[in-house]
């Protein structure tokens, strides 16, 4: 038993949005594209450009614990990391350029991806805690049945990861990794006020970001979805995300999203059509700034 390929991955992911256009149908969904509000989804982008903000600040916290990193001179790599991540399949993309971007700024690649991951753990931990909200609110069979997969298949491909990392004890990356875990906990252990500081604007970013799909939601004039309900569903459809069995999320958070938010009242077509949006717009803030700081990096270089 081994992880799916890049390949595949990127297949499934794509199979998986294609289905959901079929069955959801292509015309509803471009019907709902040509009412949507625009002052809603500049609303919309401003969350989600507060959110990477938020993030970038958060991360620099805990990386910049020597004070030696300028947060001005983070921020470009923070940018540029969030757009390779939205490109790069799995959820490590943002963390690997990261790490590269600050080998230059004498952060060794264990210690930046160790820190890194504190950062993520965070992140996942009050995710659960919000999706668990959302199961106790929304008490249905789909929800609970949704999460419990989610559950499911993340102890499996942790029990794969236990089952073939004896093969790779000989393997220099092995090394590599232990010393970035021990890094993280040496973080959790040595700052625990940068920790909760970081807790408390992941909470912001959280709130924020599902904000964002419910200022969506009201572009297409769904006005009923309560904010708090969409913010805590978000959190269960982003942690589908977190499955490597798709190109980064692609198609199986649509799927989960459009599950999720009928138990608020928002209709399929509507549902993807925010998720679609959202996805156009999160490319564009993210690659425009990004292409341009790399641009100009290539010109001093």
């Amino acid at each position: 038993m081994t992880l799916p390929s890049v390949r595949w991955r990127i297949a499934l992911g794509l199979a998986l949005l294609l289905a959901l256009l079929a069955v959801l149908d292509v015309t509803e969904i471009a019907a709902v594209l040509r009412r949507i509000d625009a002052r809603w989804t500049l609303a919309a982008a401003g969350l989600m450009c507060t959110t990477t903000l938020i993030g970038a600040v958060g991360l620099h916290l805990l990386l910049n614990t020597e004070r030696t990193l300028a947060f001005m001179s983070f921020l470009p790599l923070y940018w540029t990391a969030w757009a390779v991540g939205l490109v790069f399949p799995g959820q490590v993309g943002d963390m690997a350029s990261i790490t590269v971007g600050l080998r230059r700024h004498g952060l060794a690649p264990a210690v930046t991806l160790g820190r890194s991951m504190a950062d993520k753990l965070v992140s996942l931990l009050l995710m659960v805690v919000f999706a668990l909200w959302a199961v106790r609110q929304h008490l249905s069979p789909l929800l609970m049945g949704a999460f419990a997969l989610c559950t499911v298949l993340g102890a499996m491909l942790l029990l794969v990861l236990l089952r073939h990392g004896g093969r790779l004890a000989r393997h220099r990356i092995v090394e590599f990794l232990r010393k970035a875990m021990l890094e993280a906990l040496l973080v959790w252990r040595r700052f625990p006020g940068r920790i909760a500081i970081n807790a408390a604007l992941t909470v912001l970013k959280i709130c924020l970001s599902g904000l964002a799909y419910w200022c969506m939601f009201q572009a297409f004039g769904f006005h009923a979805a309560p904010a708090w309900d969409v913010i805590t569903l978000v959190a269960v459809s982003s942690l589908v995300a977190y499955i490597p069995i798709s190109f980064n999320g692609v198609g199986t958070a649509e799927a989960a999203g459009v599950a999720l938010f009928s138990t608020v009242g928002v209709t399929p077509p509507s549902v993807l059509a925010s998720y679609l949006v959202l996805r156009a717009i999160g490319l564009c803030l993210a690659w425009i700034p990004a292409g341009a700081w790399l641009l100009l990096a290539r010109r001093r270089g």
